[in-house]
């Protein structure tokens, strides 16, 4: 039976079976077994395509490196699954054989060794980690083998690697230990890949009344070939099981290779929408699902989710009546029984273990200040680390709603603190990015009024669960921090814009700034759990939700427009097939159902959020992490890669001198034309997919201390190929052969030659600058470019 694995090839004697004796009767008997061996070898023969998940980590950090092999077969379209910065180009399909072989064997005995660039995943990273996957496709026979070979660089290898059949990965997952300090290997077929969707559609937003048009490829399903089975084809609001829509069904026979065509009106109302697609055999007796699982009847054969986003002309609630704020709860700090009066109400099960009463440190006292008593943190400089308090909020709030949280503080006092709203996510787990205030008096203002009085520092949030608490941290070391009492205001449905409806738009863009997509964290989106319990991961609500939020309090606060961070960090939050970006600031691959068949376009979707609203919205993007096409040329070398890597006085590139900051680097020379060539690739995508947006308000490139967007500093560039091309632009002559000559051009250049050579290397980056406003004016006359710096000088080798 299919999904229960096949048996091993059938040696055939000599070519034809061997004679049993005299009795014909039998023979009908004995050729039937022979036929149904050459079927078994032939069925073994055949080949499948199945995309795996390969895992790997869970123990302490370590340098993996490695190789993933087959026995037969190919491996093809790798995507790494790691977070770090510096992902991209670790791993890469290489020209085999591989040295990775079957256990007991040497390399290159296994019955059919990889032959082809596509049979081998070559694996080296470049910073440890404690995690790391990689989906990739796998045509192969069932009874082929993964060979996988990974180990930390600095531990032996482990003898013969470990072995994966591939039949017994379609349906069940493996695991093998890796060390023996909690690392371990997981292999299992990837989210989706049951049921395969092809869509019509470039990104999953559209518009009231679209249709979803996508084609369902049911593939390697836990079921005979022939079996009559059918699909239920299902539109309900996001994370829930609510039907908007009536279903359909779709009947099949497992095996067909014809896709199942099909379409989704999308006529609702904006928001977030699940697509399910679940296969099941038909039954007798149509039982609803209501009334299967109470019955534990059989669950269905494979299930896939397809999640949309629907946006409409206007904001939902766009013409609601305002609402007015009023305090809702009160804590007063400086007087330790204010928690007394909530003591009688019911603990609230999200924080079970919560004890009735403000957590800390044990640096907090009451001070009597002129205004009255206040709570006071004492200096950091006392403290084991930072002095801190939490305040659990006793009643419980309305998630999802916006919140305004108020800590009044004397006026007289210079201090620093910071405040977070700390909530467990979707997993349950407390994570430290968050949503993060604070407020700093310096001694140079508290003196200004004549007399004390309160001020009030005020956070807006959204509650994600009904009891956050609230974390209060001096940022001080030499002195204490004073605030008064804690309140929470509700009240409204959502922000009230800027000087009330109807006002205009200022003549000059007044924008914010955020250099990393991290506004669902800021604005307290809620998240989806991941494809273990233990995971919080972003789904398109978690999206839709920091989107609308983020305009809201543009509006609120009366900015025109956002200046956004899109890629950074090796990641994105567009698809793109240029930078191949990681999850980092998308995890919605994570996702047990697959609900991402491509990777979600939240730029698109700002883009019509900006363009409904009237707000400008600049992407950008930091040149920080490696890129895809430079990698390839790098690793293949020779004279094409000459002069892409930053070179010192010493001959060292900058990679063997200094450490990446969490994966960030300067890791190519702007100056090489194959490395601008490389980052206009990713400013052309950008520009040329979003740039018809009216909200598209022009691109910025973010000038990162640790990045390749600028120049560092006269003392690198002292490779051959960039001194010839000083030298043929500028008919000035460089000294220096053999290896010193990196020293003596280093000195001639910061001597004699320094004003021509930094002239010249100005120029240079210049002109590529010139390139970049002319990628955006292709597209739009209007767009401009803009180079944020904001920590362009944190490198002290600039």
């Amino acid at each position: 039976m299919f999904g229960q694995g096949c048996p091993e090839r059938v040696a055939l004697q000599g070519g034809r079976p061997k004679r049993w004796g005299p009795r014909p009767s039998r023979w009908p008997v004995l050729t039937a077994g022979w036929l149904c061996a050459l079927a078994t070898t032939a069925s073994a023969l055949a080949t499948d395509s199945v995309r795996l998940r390969i895992a790997w980590g869970g123990g302490p950090e370590r340098l993996w490196q490695g190789q993933i092999a087959l026995t037969e077969g190919t491996l093809s379209d790798p995507k790494a699954l790691g977070i770090e910065a510096d992902e991209v180009g670790s791993m890469w399909l290489g020209a085999g054989p591989s040295d990775v072989a079957p256990s007991g064997k040497t390399p290159g005995a296994s019955r059919s060794p990889p032959q082809t660039a596509e049979s081998c995943l070559s694996i080296r990273q470049r910073s440890p980690r404690t995690y790391d996957a990689v989906d990739l496709s796998v045509t192969a026979p069932r009874d082929a083998k993964l060979l996988i070979d990974l180990h930390g660089v600095d531990e032996p290898r482990r003898s013969g690697g470990i072995e994966v059949r591939l039949a017994d990965v379609l349906h069940s997952a493996f695991s093998a230990e890796l060390d023996g300090q909690g690392s371990r290997l997981v292999v299992r077929r990837a989210p989706g890949d049951e049921l395969r969707v092809r869509l019509a559609s470039r990104s999953l937003v559209f518009a009231p009344g679209e249709t979803l048009k996508f084609e369902l490829e049911p593939n390697l399903l836990p079921v005979e070939s022939g079996t009559k089975l059918r699909v239920k084809i299902q539109l309900c609001s996001a994370r829930t099981t609510q039907e908007v829509r009536p279903s359909e069904e779709i009947a099949f026979t497992a095996g067909q290779t014809a896709p199942l065509a099909v379409e989704v009106p999308l006529h609702v109302p904006e928001g977030v929408y699940d697509v399910v697609a679940t296969v099941t055999s038909p039954a007798k007796i149509p039982w609803p699902q209501a009334v299967r699982s109470p019955l534990t009847l059989r669950p269905p054969i494979a299930e896939r989710t397809i999640q949309v986003v629907v946006l409409g002309e206007r904001a939902r609630g766009q013409d609601a009546a305002e609402s007015r704020l009023s305090v809702v709860q009160e804590i007063d700090p400086a007087n330790p029984k204010w928690w007394a009066k909530f003591a009688s109400l019911p603990q609230l099960p999200r924080w079970p273990r919560i004890p009735k009463g403000p957590l800390g440190n044990g640096m907090l006292r009451t001070w009597n200040h002129p205004l009255g008593p206040v709570a006071q943190l004492a200096p950091n400089s006392q403290s084991p680390d930072v002095s801190w308090e939490a305040y659990p909020l006793p009643r419980p709030l309305r998630p999802g709603e916006p919140h305004v949280l108020e800590i009044e503080y004397p006026s007289d006092v210079p201090q620093t603190f910071g405040v977070s709203i700390v909530e467990a996510n979707a997993a349950g787990a407390v994570i430290p990015v968050g949503l993060d205030s604070g407020m700093d008096q310096p001694e140079e203002v508290a003196p200004l009024r004549s007399s004390p009085q309160w001020l009030r520092h005020r956070l807006v949030f959204w509650p994600r669960t009904e009891t956050p608490i609230v974390l209060i941290a001096n940022l001080r070391e030499g002195q204490a921090a004073a605030y008064g009492k804690i309140r929470v205001l509700a009240g409204w449905q959502r922000l009230p814009r800027a000087g009330g409806p109807g006002k205009g738009r200022p003549s000059r863009l007044w924008a914010g700034y955020m250099d990393r997509p991290l506004f669902p964290e800021n604005f307290s989106a809620s998240e989806a759990v991941g494809a273990s319990r233990d995971l919080s991961v972003d789904d398109w609500v978690t999206f839709y939700e920091g989107g609308s939020r983020l305009v809201e309090y543009l509006q609120h606060v009366g900015y025109g427009g956002l200046m956004l961070g899109v890629f950074a960090d090796g990641s994105t939050i567009y698809p793109s097939s240029v930078v191949e970006p990681t999850p980092r600031y998308d995890t919605g691959v994570f996702l047990a159902a697959g609900h991402d068949p491509v990777r979600k376009d939240v730029l698109e979707m700002l883009l019509r959020l900006f363009d409904r609203e009237g707000l400008a919205l600049i992407p950008a993007v930091e040149f920080a992490s490696p890129l895809p096409e430079l990698e390839a040329v790098l690793r293949r070398g020779g004279s094409e890669a000459a002069g892409m890597l930053w070179v010192g006085p010493d001959g060292a590139t900058w990679q063997e001198t200094y450490p990446s900051q969490r994966g960030r680097s300067p890791y190519y020379n702007v100056l090489h034309p194959r490395v601008q060539e490389a980052m206009l690739a990713v400013v052309r995508e950008l520009v040329t997919t979003y740039g018809e947006h009216p909200s598209f308000a022009g691109l910025a490139v973010q000038l990162s201390s640790h990045g390749y967007a600028h120049l560092l500093g006269p003392t690198w560039g002292m490779d051959d190929a960039t001194i010839e091309r000083f030298e043929r632009e500028t008919q000035v002559r460089v000294p220096g052969e053999g290896p010193r000559r990196y020293v003596e051009r280093a000195r001639f250049l910061n001597g004699e030659a320094r004003k021509t050579w930094l002239e010249w290397r100005a120029a240079q980056l210049g002109r590529f600058y010139a390139r970049l406003r002319a990628e955006l004016n292709a597209v739009r006359k209007d767009l401009p470019l803009y180079l944020a710096a904001t920590d362009l000088f944190a490198n002290p080798d600039l």
